[in-house]
């Protein structure tokens, strides 16, 4: 009796809002540079959600359409636990405000070392916190306020 066949492939797979499909290869080299012109697909088709993966496959199978069978059954898990993941951000335009900032801690020149983050209302106040403590607040100027 033979022993299980296990054949080693790399595939490159991509999902937007209405599909997906993937690419498999025999060289890990040729999945690798369809993996950079997906990324590239990524970027001119942020609006509709583009996403690309890369990872590496044991097919039991030789048989290519077998192999596109194995793969295509598993293709979601597969997709979420790829080796690499790629996904276009859309950039916030710059926008500019007019309020009151304050600073609720020392800065010191040379910068800050902790964690970040950032919390925006939906009046438009925004807080900067480091290693979880309010830094810096802005809260915008209102009609109302500008009138006074």
């Amino acid at each position: 009796m033979k022993g299980a066949i296990e054949m080693k492939i790399y595939v490159v797979a991509w999902e937007y809002d209405t599909g997906g499909g993937f690419n498999w290869f025999y060289k890990k080299e040729a999945a690798l540079t369809m993996f950079d012109n997906e990324k590239k697909n990524c970027n001119n088709w942020i609006d509709v959600n583009h996403q690309a993966a890369y990872f590496e496959y044991e097919s039991k199978s030789e048989i290519p359409e077998e192999i596109n069978n194995e793969i295509d059954a598993d293709l979601e898990s597969l997709f979420n636990n790829a080796t690499m993941k790629y996904k276009a951000i859309n950039p916030y335009p710059e926008t500019h405000q007019k309020g009151y900032i304050s600073i609720e801690k020392d800065l010191w020149e040379g910068g800050l070392e902790g964690d970040f983050g950032i919390q925006i209302a939906e009046d438009g106040r925004i807080w900067i916190c480091i290693d979880g403590i309010s830094t810096i607040r802005f809260k915008p100027f209102f009609e109302k306020d500008l009138k006074e």
